[in-house]
């Protein structure tokens, strides 16, 4: 139960300084908006804190070889504090998440003119893949 509480609070802690309005901006509402950086420091410090999320705990809180994203899997699948179905909002939210960052993004005909050559571009979000091109 004590390694729950500690992957929950280390995870909200980690969410909301990814998600911060003081560093990012959204434009639209819909589910197609977009969320941008303000500046390049603030693009740089969203992504430490992302690969760390995306990163394996500390061994007390986890085991080595899962990140806390695996970790809040876990918790999902066997919660200790699931009253009326509590759970289901996070379940769902880790669930988007994982499916999100599965999905690869193609660009067409991505033109890289210093090696004259132009491929379509496929390039996965998910940090233990490798891009891929397709000439």
């Amino acid at each position: 139960m004590e390694k729950e509480v500690l992957i929950l609070k280390s995870s909200i802690q980690m969410i909301n300084n990814i998600v911060n309005r003081s560093v990012l901006t959204l434009h639209h509402s819909d589910p197609e908006s977009e969320i941008c950086a303000k500046t390049s420091t603030d693009q740089l410090y969203f992504n430490i804190i992302l690969v760390d999320f995306l990163s394996s705990p500390d061994v007390l809180i986890s085991d080595k070889k899962s990140s806390y994203l695996e970790a809040l899997k876990k918790l999902c699948a066997s919660p200790s504090f699931n009253f009326n179905n509590s759970i289901d909002p996070l379940k769902h939210a880790v669930s988007d998440f994982s499916a999100w960052l599965s999905k690869s993004v193609v660009i067409n005909k991505m033109w890289f003119p210093n090696i004259n050559i132009e491929i379509d571009l496929k390039i996965e979000r998910s940090p233990s893949s490798i891009v891929k091109c397709n000439t």
